[in-house]
């Protein structure tokens, strides 16, 4: 190939140069990593303005939440993105890791502040982290703010008015941008509002559901670890923490319960 400049022929050194700078300044395409799977794209391409993921433990739920916020900065100038965990503290510790492994696998061009905690882009743009479980105060934070993007993780382990506080503090933050509503978590014992929202309750909003033999980062470990405890433990599906980590699926733990009842404590036939 030749690469004209004004007429004349560059050298070599020059034209690899410009080569390396047009690639430099291609869009970064996050979803062709070797850890990306159909399921987790489809959730992170979903043009929703309202969506959800229900998924089981390691099923790449929160990389998935990390992808989808370091895309919205990478695409997009001068836009904030919020990820909002049970405290500040613990959404930090689950998707800093996550960030920075995505940093570094495409180097994107982005600097990790700590004072104030948060993500800047060389465009403007911003990842800042709440928490929203813990007190009025910290949900007081997200008042004044737009965002373009609010993800809320472990929304199923939350044990505030989840209704409510996406009414009055999350929907208002994103009217200024019609930014996009996220909600992820794993199913537990407290059936809240996204409970409602995960059974199809609630109309207006996208769900995903996948399970972590859709993982590659996973998956074989997945599979083994379940014959393993089907192995030790041959009633394991019958047990609530087995069906909401393994499986994704809302149960209620008996031990939570006033009366503890379940299928293996029914008597179908008199001694």
């Amino acid at each position: 190939f030749v690469i004209i400049n004004y007429g004349s022929i560059l050298n070599k050194t020059k034209a690899l140069k410009i080569l390396a700078e047009l690639k430099k300044r291609q869009p970064i395409n996050l979803f062709s990593g070797p850890y990306s799977f159909k399921e987790q794209n489809d959730f992170i391409l979903d043009p929703s303005k309202q969506k959800f993921a229900l998924t089981c433990r390691r099923s790449g739920k929160s990389y998935a939440a990390a992808l989808m916020a370091m895309n919205e900065c990478i695409h997009n100038s001068t836009v904030t993105v919020a990820y909002i965990g049970l405290t500040r503290e613990s959404s930090k510790n689950i998707i800093l890791p996550h960030l920075k492994e995505i940093k570094k696998n495409f180097k994107v061009n982005c600097k990790f502040m700590s004072s104030p905690a948060e993500v800047r882009f060389q465009n403007g743009s911003v990842i800042k982290f709440f928490g929203i479980d813990d007190s009025e105060s910290e949900r007081e934070k997200l008042l004044g703010q737009h965002f373009k993007l609010v993800i809320i993780d472990e929304v199923a382990s939350m044990t505030i008015d989840l209704q409510a506080t996406i009414r009055d503090y999350i929907k208002p933050t994103l009217m200024d941008d019609e930014g996009t509503l996220v909600l992820t978590g794993t199913p537990g014992n407290l059936r809240n509002y996204y409970c409602d929202i995960s059974e199809g309750r609630i109309p207006g909003w996208s769900g995903h559901f996948w399970l972590a033999d859709k993982n590659p980062k996973v998956a074989k470990q997945y599979l083994k670890e379940i014959e393993e405890l089907k192995e030790l433990y041959p009633n394991i599906e019958e047990d609530s923490g087995f069906q909401q980590h393994y499986k994704g699926k809302w149960t209620t733990d008996t031990d939570k319960k006033l009366y503890k009842a379940s299928p293996a404590n029914y008597i179908k036939e008199l001694p």
